[in-house]
């Protein structure tokens, strides 16, 4: 897990510290760096060098510092509340933010959630996970065609975007019939046990039976359809390869030697953060959303790397 620096807890009353900073090989110290800029000089010879400043929180940061401090402390100020008309749920209220519903996250990535009182997404508290990042930066080299993908079969850049978007393959879709199988199975089992004992006619039975057969007959079908149309293993073993080759690639982008921190993040609102690494190009945005059934989601997309 990375822990999200945003999310800091400091002295509000200070916007500036001295730290320490390396660039191009040289550790420069005492550096004047003000919280609410991005950008910083650094006394480089012959002639001073600005950079991004690495300890920048983002614009949106100091607007939701109060829900950071909220979900971060002992939560004494919390109430909770639990509702069964007009729907049910359950959240907590901060007293002093009594216009929020606080909930928490359903997501790896999202901790917890502010809602306003309609139920519209407010501001999230994210704890950025590694496999996230890295994964975001492999579909982003697939999508920009890292190692001419593109030249390759059909078949095996469908693979490859299966196994990134984790979308079931046919694998996986044989083994969802198998499953559907064994419950056929366990129904007609089921009837015949109450036919045995006398709980429902013969007539039951075989409308029962008959529809059983009929389901059955259809997954047989989209079995022979699926297995047609599968992948060899060669091209499963390629797809997979490329893969994996795409992971040793990026893994590099949270871990950075040298440095204290592998990526910075910087909130720009209530629920969008911009993800930096210290010493490359990785440059993604990550968007807190909540889907048709109220859930967090966390959507990473990487702009430069």
């Amino acid at each position: 897990m990375i822990a999200v620096c945003c999310y800091a807890q400091i002295d509000k009353s200070k916007f500036q510290r001295q730290e320490h900073i390396k660039y191009n090989g040289k550790v420069y110290y005492s550096v004047h760096l003000n919280l609410a800029d991005s950008m910083v000089t650094i006394p480089a010879e012959p002639e001073n060098v600005v950079v991004r400043n690495p300890y920048y929180l983002g614009t949106g940061y100091f607007e939701w510092l109060w829900f950071s401090e909220s979900v971060t402390g002992n939560h004494s100020t919390w109430e909770f509340v639990e509702k069964t008309f007009p729907k049910k749920e359950h959240y907590n209220i901060d007293k002093q933010h009594p216009e929020y519903k606080i909930f928490s996250g359903y997501s790896n990535s999202v901790g917890w959630f502010a809602c306003k009182q309609d139920g519209a997404l407010a501001c999230a508290w994210i704890s950025l996970k590694e496999a996230d990042i890295i994964k975001a930066a492999m579909i982003y080299d697939f999508e920009n065609n890292a190692y001419d993908i593109n030249e390759e079969p059909k078949v095996i850049q469908t693979l490859v975007h299966n196994m990134l978007f984790e979308k079931m393959g046919s694998e996986e879709e044989l083994g969802t019939l198998i499953g559907k199988e064994l419950y056929l199975n366990q129904e007609r089992n089921r009837a015949r046990g109450l036919l045995a004992l006398g709980l429902i006619s013969q007539l039951e039975y075989n409308k029962i039976i008959n529809n059983l057969n009929s389901q059955d007959k259809n997954l047989v079908k989209k079995a022979e359809t699926i297995a047609k149309s599968s992948p060899t293993y060669e091209e499963k073993r390629r797809a997979r390869d490329y893969v994996e080759q795409l992971e040793k690639d990026n893994k590099g982008i949270t871990h950075v030697e040298g440095f204290g921190r592998a990526i910075t993040v910087e909130q720009i609102d209530g629920t969008h953060f911009i993800l930096h690494s210290p010493c490359s190009n990785f440059k993604a945005q990550m968007t807190v959303y909540l889907d048709k059934d109220g859930k967090d989601r966390q959507l990473i997309r990487v702009i430069t790397k």
